[in-house]
Parts: structure tokens; C-alpha cells; sequence
């Protein structure tokens, strides 16, 4: 599947390092697409039009805080990984967590303390006849 880099930015401790580009990941095993022919796809109109305000927001919130922000446009979902030390005080967020069909909390692999993981999908993912998200 391809996926866009959307956006990218890394707040160390100094200034900011920011990065915008795109790129596409071509899967290179033959089981990752018999896991794929197994999943199907229905795009959610209105959730399509709606991702451009999720991003929009996570990048806001990125900027707003000096979040390390990584967002990715995968085929069926938007995906936002922010990553922040326990120190935030992070009010102005809930609106988007609020809009996120799935979130995670994780120690970040990096010097971070804290990562949360944020899908928005815009469409429905069904596998083996099931609708698994959103």
C-alpha cells in the first residue's frame, strides 16, 4: 500500500528540525499481500473530506505545544504520532483526541517520555467479512 509522509517535525531540546515531503513504501513479501487480499475497502465520504481537519489539527496542536509530530496518510486511515515529555500541559488536545478513532499510549522509543498513536479512518476496513475499523 502506498502511504504519504504528511508531515514531520522533531522539537529536541534546541531548535526545531522540519521536515515535509512524501514518499511511497512498496510492500516487498508476497504473505503481506495475502494478509491484504483478505481486507477490503469502502471509503466513508464524509470521513475522506473530514481527514484534512484531522491533520490540520494534529499539526496545530504540534506547533501549539512543540510537540514531535509524524503524520502519515496510509490508504484507509490518517495516522498521527506525537511524542512528548510528561511536563506538557496539554488542555487544547482533547479536541483532537476527540476526533481519533483509535488511540494508543506508549513509552516513546525516542528521548521522549510519552507517545500516543492517533488513527483517523476513512474508510471501512473489512477482513475475512468483518468490519474491523473504524
Amino acid at each position: 500500500m502506498n502511504e504519504k509522509l504528511v508531515y514531520e517535525i522533531n522539537y529536541p531540546h534546541s531548535e526545531p528540525v522540519k521536515r515535509l515531503e512524501q514518499f511511497s513504501e512498496t510492500p516487498s513479501t508476497s504473505s503481506y499481500y495475502g494478509i491484504l487480499a483478505s481486507e477490503h475497502y469502502t471509503i466513508i465520504p464524509e470521513r475522506h473530506s473530514r481527514s484534512e481537519e484531522f491533520i490540520k489539527e494534529a499539526i496545530r496542536i504540534s506547533q501549539l505545544y512543540r510537540i514531535s509530530t509524524r503524520i502519515v496518510r496510509h490508504y484507509e486511515r490518517i495516522s498521527v504520532h506525537l511524542a512528548f515529555d510528561f511536563s506538557h500541559d496539554l488542555r487544547d488536545i482533547n479536541r483532537l483526541f476527540g476526533m481519533a478513532d483509535n488511540i494508543s499510549f506508549l513509552k516513546d522509543q525516542g528521548d521522549r517520555d510519552i507517545a500516543a498513536d492517533l488513527d483517523f479512518y476513512t474508510h471501512v476496513v473489512v477482513k475475512n467479512g468483518m468490519s474491523i475499523a473504524p
